[in-house]
């Protein structure tokens, strides 16, 4: 065989495995589907109320199966960003599975769904102490600074800290680290607590920790005009109706009339500690603390885990 009969033969076979291999790239370009993902494995529904779960990654393109009806409900948006979006109802309390096949690329996820009690995720902000100087008296930074860290000292939780609230048969509260610790093993204190407000009195939240029967007493205050409406909602408390709250004046709920959206869920705490800060510092006339809580609404969206047996169905 000649030497021009063989190298156009090999051009030929090139020609041939370039057209092949393109061929067979844009076949597995054309069937290459994203895996389906979803934020938690595990996700927890108060009785009687719907959470939207995002899928966080997917094809667009759904079927769902619910092992159990009478549990739960469901509605899907295909359209919702990233991925699309699930409504689930909570219709009873129970434990069962939400299976979602993505129809594209073959695959399913199965979501472990609890229907339990009201419940509520809070997160703590860091303290804020402030203090009046008693009239009369030289002020001075470095005496300031000491004085604001002593009443710091009396704060009731640490910055980070996770305040979970359930109702059902009782109003308990569990309170962890933060949330890379909500865990069983991992509690810090526990207890009951009890939320009271009425158009004649400030909001005032009990904490009583079952172990060491140490209360705290803490009055609340609003930032936005529907955050108690919110906190109500959540927790189911008290046999009031929720526009006690909101219609209430300033001699009811204290509210910050701030337009910050971001302070949209949002309340805090205050602590008059004036008498043990006076003690040891005459020069103080009125002494307090104040703490931020977050109510984390959406927690689900950002993967945080709840352990079992916290929000036990």
């Amino acid at each position: 065989m000649n030497r021009p009969y063989l190298h156009a033969l090999s051009r030929i076979i090139l020609v041939i495995s370039v057209i092949l291999t393109a061929i067979s790239c844009e076949k597995d370009e054309k069937e290459f589907y994203p895996e389906l993902v979803f934020p938690l494995d595990t996700y927890y529904v108060s009785q009687g109320t719907d959470l939207r779960v995002y899928i966080q990654q997917g094809n667009g393109a759904y079927e769902l199966n619910a092992a159990d009806a009478n549990i739960l409900a469901f509605d899907k948006d295909e359209q919702s960003w990233p991925a699309g979006a699930i409504t689930i109802s909570g219709l009873k309390k129970g434990s069962t599975t939400l299976t979602v096949n993505d129809i594209r690329n073959k695959k399913n996820v199965t979501l472990n769904i609890h229907v339990v009690d009201p419940y509520l995720i809070t997160q703590i902000g860091s303290p804020t102490p402030l203090f009046k100087w008693k009239e009369g008296v030289i002020q001075n930074q470095d005496k300031a600074n000491e004085i604001r860290n002593d009443i710091n000292k009396y704060k009731v939780f640490e910055p980070q800290n996770i305040l979970v609230f359930k109702t059902g048969t009782s109003s308990e509260y569990m309170l962890f680290q933060d949330t890379e610790h909500i865990d069983r093993s991992q509690v810090i204190s526990e207890g009951s607590f009890e939320f009271s407000a009425t158009l004649a009195t400030e909001p005032m939240l009990i904490l009583t920790d079952k172990h060491t029967k140490k209360q705290e007493k803490l009055p609340l205050y609003f930032y936005q005009q529907n955050t108690p409406k919110l906190l109500l909602n959540f927790l189911n408390l008290a046999n009031r109706a929720n526009s006690e709250l909101t219609a209430a004046s300033g001699e009811g709920v204290q509210l910050n009339t701030s337009p910050v959206e971001s302070l949209e869920g949002k309340f805090f705490y205050f602590k008059d500690i004036s008498a043990q800060i006076k003690a040891k510092h005459p020069e103080a006339e009125i002494a307090q603390v104040y703490q931020d809580v977050k109510i984390m609404e959406h927690f689900h969206d950002y993967g945080i885990e709840i352990g079992s047996g916290i929000l036990a169905p």
